[in-house]
């Protein structure tokens, strides 16, 4: 079975250098719902589709052509992340994003979603679709990709791990049933 990896298009938000908690939730709140840039048709001979609820991996999807299914799950939407503390303080967007890694990392509760609770939804999709059996594409998340490809290693796939997929890279792994 094949599973391809894009990740989705590059969203069309320019994040400014610093802000205060506030300014950084809201941020956040912003780029979960903008629309991406354009990209080239994503040419694969793979019907089925899955993407994350989050509106920018349906868009990346739409440049997917000939007829695919495409399935919205939950299980695929990136990890939330909000500011580590409640300031107004104004702090580098980049200490932002490293704390708020950092708490996923160590399942603190002020972030959405832990890293256990990552790994219990890949888990769950990985479950699903090698239960399933099909080659599919997958079109999700940065973060989540990380997480998702280091998952599929320890279940025996076979492919590149890579730490940061660029907007619309695409990665191929094969999986094949014990």
């Amino acid at each position: 079975m094949k599973v391809v990896l894009i990740r989705h298009g590059r969203v069309l938000v320019e994040w400014k250098k610093r802000y205060d908690s506030r300014g950084y939730d809201a941020e956040n709140a912003h780029y979960d719902s903008a629309p991406i840039e354009a990209l080239l048709p994503i040419v694969l001979p793979i019907k089925k589709v899955y993407i994350s609820s989050l509106p920018r991996s349906a868009a990346t999807a739409a440049f997917l052509p000939g007829g695919k299914s495409i399935e919205a799950t939950r299980l695929l939407d990136e990890v939330p992340i909000r500011s580590f503390i409640d300031t107004k303080l104004v702090l580098p967007t980049w200490l932002w994003n490293a704390m708020a890694t950092l708490q996923w990392h160590r399942d603190h509760p002020r972030q959405g979603e832990s890293k256990t609770g990552t790994d219990r939804k890949i888990d769950a999709f990985l479950d699903r679709i090698e239960g399933e059996g099909e080659d599919c594409v997958v079109v999700g998340h940065g973060l989540y990709f990380f997480r998702m490809m280091q998952r599929m290693k320890l279940r025996g796939y076979q492919g590149d791990i890579k730490r940061y997929m660029r907007n619309g890279e695409i990665m191929t792994f094969e999986w094949r049933k014990k």
